[in-house]
This record gives structure tokens, C-alpha cells and sequence, in this order.
């Protein structure tokens, strides 16, 4: 597989991570009143940043197999924890960071020993 599409797909998966981070902000104080949804500017970043990074993966997703290039959106959860920790300043634990390298190495063994 080609490295590019790799990058591309990780890229997706952080791009992925950031739209979650502003829906987010955008849900922290959301009401179902029209004047207050489209003044959420954070919502629709969040949903903006979610469009993009599925346009790019569907560009993926002809270049390469699904069962090689899927399992890097996983890190996606890697990206989420770490920005939860720096931007909304959830807490992480060990079970967190276990769970994460977990991830890692599926991704790595799916995508780089089994594509």
C-alpha cells in the first residue's frame, strides 16, 4: 500500500478528532432555539471538520482495500484522548493510556502485517 494513503487516512482520523472536539464545545450549552443554533459556531466547525475528513477517506477508499486503511480511523480514539486532555482538560488514566497503546498496535498489525 501506498505511504501517502496512510498518511491520508491518519490525517482523516485527526481531522475526525478535532470536528468531535468541537461538537463538543458546541453541545456545552445547546438549546433547541434556531436563534442560538445558528450562532453555534463551534457545532458547525465541529460538523464542518467531520464532512471534510469523510470526503478525504472516501478518496481512500478508492485507492486502497478497506481492511487495510480502516483500522488507522481507530486512532481516531488516540487523537480524542489526547485533545480532551489538552483542550477540555478531562482527566486520563492508566486504563486511558493502556487502552490507547492497545490501539496502537492493532492498527499496526492490521494495517502494516495484515494489508
Amino acid at each position: 500500500m501506498k505511504l501517502w494513503l496512510l498518511g491520508l487516512v491518519a490525517v482523516c482520523s485527526i481531522i475526525g478528532a478535532f470536528g468531535q472536539i468541537f461538537l463538543k464545545l458546541g453541545m456545552k450549552d445547546f438549546q433547541f432555539a434556531f436563534e442560538q443554533l445558528i450562532h453555534n459556531w463551534q457545532l458547525f466547525t465541529g460538523l464542518a471538520l467531520y464532512g471534510i475528513s469523510m470526503v478525504l477517506y472516501l478518496f481512500a477508499l478508492r485507492q486502497a482495500q478497506l481492511s487495510a486503511i480502516y483500522p488507522i480511523i481507530a486512532l481516531s480514539y488516540l487523537w480524542v484522548m489526547i485533545l480532551g486532555l489538552v483542550v477540555l482538560k478531562e482527566p486520563v488514566n492508566a486504563y486511558n493510556i493502556f487502552g490507547a497503546v492497545v490501539i496502537i498496535t492493532g492498527v499496526g498489525l492490521i494495517t502494516f502485517k495484515g494489508g
